[in-house]
């Protein structure tokens, strides 16, 4: 089996699945699933995560935050959100 980097793994999430492009929790969530194949045991699955063989979840925002400042077609609908606001924010901040 071929061990993808973090950062490989992260990029074909957000390729494939748009829906995971906004949400950190997702995210981690279906790193974990493929990591975790064939655990059906939640406390396997937790001995798994205890013992660091998981990817931790902050590397795993981590490099979603690289890629999408990287690739902005990675970039998800709240990002542009942000962007938009990010004028009026300012201006009520003070800056």
């Amino acid at each position: 089996m071929i061990s993808l980097s973090i950062k490989e793994k992260v990029k074909n999430l957000l390729e494939k699945y748009p829906h995971l492009r906004d949400s950190d929790e997702k995210l981690t969530a279906n790193v974990w699933f493929y990591e975790s194949q064939g655990v059906d045991d939640k406390f396997k699955f937790l001995e798994l995560y205890a013992s660091g063989k998981l990817t931790n979840a902050e590397s795993i925002r981590r490099c979603r935050q690289k890629i999408q400042e990287e690739c902005e077609h990675l970039r998800g609908t709240l990002y542009c959100k942000r962007q938009l606001n990010q004028d009026k924010i300012k201006e009520q901040l003070g800056y």
